[in-house]
């Protein structure tokens, strides 16, 4: 819960960003943590999972889709930092290459897992107490695997960004952190869940350094851009939220991620 209200707090104090250069992707990817986030819960299970069981006849749809939605929030993330690397010829390159063609295949793939699985069958709390079988763990890998992936690129390319930064790293800091306490929580996750009675509390270690990482990236996209606001202070509020950020400072040619 404290997570989903820092998210829901950091998306209002950016909710004149959806029209800022630069910035959608980045108050995108929190709307889509807070979606992907809300849909893992008990109360989703309770609510829309009922629903789209009577739908489709699989259990846990809501936990699979809300997987995706994680998966496109850390893609999101991922290419609001690379804008702030490469111009746009290289960044739809670099994007493409590293983030959109392997979640292509990984997305199919986890969807194959899950249907094939017994958890799609029988319900249970979350997916986390569906029961185990191979194929479970097939999309456990896939999932977490992907998301270690696509963090540990966006981290690579925080670091390139942190190199060339002029001023103040601190934002950037933030965001490693984040990405830090997200990487260890899914590492911990997936041991969790290996097929032995003695692990709840890596569990709910894991718990407490998800809940860790969305803060801090909440808190990290709300300095940001209460930072870049700050030449605007004097201005109403409506102009401040047409006129954006100030211009950014010449940068370094193109980096190769």
């Amino acid at each position: 819960m404290l997570a989903l209200l820092t998210l829901t707090i950091a998306l209002f104090v950016r909710r004149q960003t959806w029209r800022v250069r630069w910035e959608p992707s980045a108050t995108a990817a929190l709307a889509l943590l807070l979606v992907g986030m809300a849909l893992l819960t008990r109360a989703a299970t309770d609510t829309v999972g009922k629903v789209l069981h009577h739908m489709t006849g699989h259990w846990h749809i809501e936990d699979f889709v809300g997987h995706v939605i994680i998966l496109a929030a850390l893609a999101s993330f991922t290419y609001y930092v690379l804008q702030r690397l490469a111009d746009d010829e290289y960044l739809g390159y670099a994007f493409k290459q590293w983030v959109e063609y392997p979640l292509t295949v990984i997305i199919p793939l986890m969807l194959f897992a899950f249907v094939a699985s017994d958890a799609s069958a029988h319900y249970s709390y979350d997916l986390s107490t569906a029961p185990d079988d191979g194929w479970l763990q097939v999309y456990r890998a896939l999932y977490y695997g992907a998301s270690i992936y696509l963090v540990g690129y966006g981290m690579r390319v925080l670091l390139l960004l942190r190199r060339q930064a002029h001023g103040s790293r601190s934002v950037i800091d933030l965001f490693l952190l984040a990405a830090a306490l997200t990487q260890a929580q899914r590492v911990l996750r997936f041991i969790a869940t290996a097929p032995r009675h003695d692990l709840q509390p890596l569990a709910e270690t894991a718990q407490l350094l998800e809940t860790g990482a969305m803060c801090v990236m909440a808190v990290g996209l709300t300095v940001s851009w209460c930072l870049k606001m700050r030449p605007y202070k004097g201005l109403p509020q409506t102009v401040r939220g047409k006129v954006g950020p100030p211009p950014r400072e010449p940068e370094a040619p193109a980096a190769t991620a």
